[in-house]
């Protein structure tokens, strides 16, 4: 029995440590709209160029993407060609109905990174829109890191950081120890080639496209949710009525 407590306790410890290690930053807000196809289309386009060499998005096809994030054929191209020339820069041998994979084999990405990167498909159910948010603006330079940068979010990440050219350089402040909020905890020492608000609003077109890949029938749900409780009110008062009908004539 005592060992049974003990064990308890262990693991109860070190949940707390866990929970209290990942609360040391306090995440970001940031709003996103799963209807703007201008948003999940300029977001696809970071995924594409930035994130598809290492992460793949497997459970979602070319052309399963291309509709839902609005893509449509015009008179100069077909939706064939446009799905080809937006989105396979880096994968061979795909078709419109291929799964979306990383470009960088397992073998080679465990040699350069240790083990092979996440797969990115759930990334925004797992982790959240705001942590994403956040996440991405958390890298600062570390020397000591072999991609020169860490992240306060996630200390020892083992990732570069993708987007540095379009932020620039954050450097860790000094006596930051008390803080939670990273634009009190980082200085950007070097611009980007966007400034901080563009930035923001670039990192915040990717969290839109990797949260409706996490869940590509959201805004679908939600509306059926809506429409739902719209039909359940309008019964409950047709019910209403009909038991008043009913409970006149026992009276």
């Amino acid at each position: 029995m005592n060992k049974i407590i003990q064990l308890f306790l262990v693991i109860s410890i070190t949940f707390s440590l866990k929970i209290s290690a990942t609360n040391l930053v306090q995440l970001k807000n940031v709003n996103i709209d799963l209807n703007n196809n201008v948003s999940l289309q300029k977001g696809a386009k970071i995924y594409f160029n930035h994130c598809q060499g290492c992460h793949g998005i497997k459970y979602m096809r070319y052309a399963t993407l291309a509709e839902g994030i609005g893509l449509k054929s015009t008179e100069e191209k077909s939706i064939e060609m446009i799905i080809k020339e937006t989105f396979m820069h880096a994968t061979k041998n795909a078709n419109e109905n291929s799964q979306i994979l990383g470009a960088m084999s397992k073998e080679t990405a465990s040699k350069w990174f240790g083990k092979a990167p996440p797969d990115l498909s759930l990334i925004s159910r797992y982790r959240g829109k705001d942590w994403l948010y956040t996440y991405m603006n958390s890298f600062y330079k570390d020397d000591t890191k072999t991609w020169g940068v860490n992240n306060l979010l996630f200390p020892d990440v083992g990732m570069p950081h993708v987007l540095l050219r379009f932020q620039g350089v954050q450097i860790l402040k000094e006596n930051s120890h008390n803080m939670t909020n990273i634009d009190d905890l980082l200085e950007l020492i070097e611009n980007g080639e966007l400034s901080k608000n563009e930035y923001n609003n670039m990192v915040k077109d990717l969290v839109t496209f990797l949260s409706y890949v996490g869940e590509p029938t959201q805004v679908e749900r939600e509306n059926l949710g809506i429409k739902v409780i719209i039909f359940l009110v309008i019964l409950m008062i047709l019910l209403y009525m009909l038991k008043k009908e009913y409970w006149k004539d026992i009276r």
